[in-house]
């Protein structure tokens, strides 16, 4: 859902943007500047619905071309971007008594892993290679919901492959709606531009009007150079017919990752690769869970749960295994999809 009376703006373009606004009686007096974005969010503009924030930016455009300026590079802040793009996926996780697989600690050694999620509750196969900047104590009488534990699952499959890579978890996500929106998220996707990671996993995503591509995001990777292979989730249609594109994952420069046989999984020409994404076993948390569809269930920190997020993770974690051995991006990226070590199987269209 757009938040209808914000604009993101390059910031380049604020003082005219904020002039003219002023000008149309539409300015709020609040806005708030992201160094890592080069982006400025304002709020509280003087709108209240979707229909009138268009009209703003049409009226925006104009009145900048007639004074013999640039159309100014204007987005909007939606606020669904979420860790089950587009739609819920097909089961909540349930608790099960298989272990946690943890690979061999060589695997991704060197490799330095971003992941953007919810806050991590720290699992007891972690140690303190796993990083975050957000975590989540659950205490004996607690009921958290079912988000608790998406960053957590994530790792873990990324861990399969590389548990001797450094992973940095990063809260863009709610731990407890499993949604922010596109200006948080972006924001914490722009602040690895200041770290050393190879690899970026994004298991969220989100939609737009019209497919229309979201700045916040495109901006925030572009921020973190060539050199920073993205792996996103392709995301959880469902049986919908005619599914809008999922953002980051259809960008051109994103390794889009579907869940393989996956009824529920995106099936677009803009997925590039599939992964196992059906009944993933993995780390999750320990306690209550509200769930989404049942009644809330005890977990003991194991879990099976299905999603193309976990078949992001699975290839982010197999690409970390092969850099570590030394392969460039795209050597790295035909061992995950190719011979007997591969996870993963490139997808073509037309099928």
């Amino acid at each position: 859902m757009t938040e209808h009376d914000e604009l993101i703006v390059d910031t380049a373009d604020l003082d005219a943007v904020t002039a003219a606004l002023k000008n149309l009686g539409a300015w709020g007096g609040d806005w708030e500047v992201s160094e890592d974005l080069g982006l400025a969010l304002l709020r509280n503009l003087k709108v209240g619905t979707g229909a009138e924030l268009d009209t703003l930016i049409t009226d925006l455009n104009a009145k900048l071309l007639s004074a013999g300026g640039a159309p100014p590079l204007l987005g909007k802040n939606d606020s669904a971007v979420i860790g089950y793009p587009q739609h819920k996926g097909i089961l909540d996780p349930l608790d099960t008594e298989v272990e946690v697989v943890v690979g061999p600690p060589s695997g991704g050694a060197g490799i330095h892993v971003g992941v953007v999620d919810t806050p991590l509750f720290r699992h007891s196969t972690f140690g303190g290679e796993v990083v975050a900047d957000e975590e989540i104590v659950i205490g004996e009488t607690d009921i958290v919901d079912v988000w608790a534990g998406h960053a957590t699952f994530v790792v873990g499959k990324i861990r399969e492959h590389a548990a001797g890579a450094r992973i940095t978890v990063k809260a863009g996500l709610d731990g407890t709606s499993g949604a922010r929106s596109l200006w948080e998220t972006a924001r914490k996707i722009a602040s690895f531009r200041h770290t050393d990671i190879k690899i970026l996993n994004l298991s969220l995503g989100v939609v737009t009007e019209n497919d229309v591509e979201p700045l916040a995001l495109r901006r925030a990777l572009d921020r973190l150079g060539d050199d920073v292979v993205v792996v996103a989730a392709a995301g959880n249609r469902r049986l919908t017919s005619n599914p809008l594109k999922i953002f980051p994952a259809a960008f051109d420069d994103v390794i889009a990752v579907g869940a393989l046989d996956a009824p529920f999984s995106m099936d677009r020409p803009w997925v590039d690769l599939e992964a196992p994404g059906i009944v993933q076993q993995g780390a999750y948390v320990v306690g209550e869970v509200d769930l989404l569809e049942f009644a809330h269930t005890s977990f003991t920190g194991k879990a099976t749960w299905s999603g193309t997020s976990f078949a992001a993770a699975t290839v982010t974690g197999a690409l970390a295994q092969a850099m570590g051995e030394g392969l460039s991006g795209a050597a790295a990226l035909a061992a995950v999809t190719e011979g007997p070590g591969a996870v993963a199987k490139k997808v073509a269209y037309p099928r």
